[in-house]
């Protein structure tokens, strides 16, 4: 599993279409075809062949770690299949994502949740500050 976390002062997706790729996507129900959050912690997922959900806590741990460390709650989970060419089936990729929106239901964070299985337009404004970027593997 990969993924950037960001602190924005600013993040708006609008949804401008399915995706194509894999051949096998499950997409996941459009609720909102715009989406936007502020002073928000920026997730952007990826979910790879053999992740599993103790990965999945560990993320949620570390999305966690980050919000106290920029004393901001609101957080927005992207699922983004361009940081690696090692994707998990779209199903299993579904499992991986609720494990970490159920990990983080369970504090004290604002979650919205980006659309499975689409093209985005995005606009991302991030904060300045030393920290405002995070990669991480599990």
């Amino acid at each position: 599993m990969r993924s950037i976390l960001f602190h924005c002062k600013d993040f708006g997706a609008v949804i401008t279409g399915l995706s194509t790729r894999p051949k096998d996507i499950v997409y996941g129900d459009i609720l909102d075809e715009k989406q936007s959050s502020h002073d928000c912690i920026l997730v952007f997922i990826t979910v790879e062949k053999g992740d599993t959900p103790e990965k999945a806590s560990k993320l949620a741990q570390e999305i966690l770690k980050f919000c106290k460390d920029t004393k901001h709650n609101n957080v927005f989970l992207c699922p983004f299949a361009h940081l690696s060419n090692n994707l998990a089936v779209s199903k299993d990729a579904h499992i991986v994502l609720e494990k970490i929106i159920a990990d983080l239901k369970t504090s004290e964070v604002s979650l919205t949740e980006g659309h499975f299985g689409s093209d985005k337009e995005l606009l991302i404004h991030l904060y300045g500050h030393p920290g405002n970027a995070r990669y991480r593997e599990f």
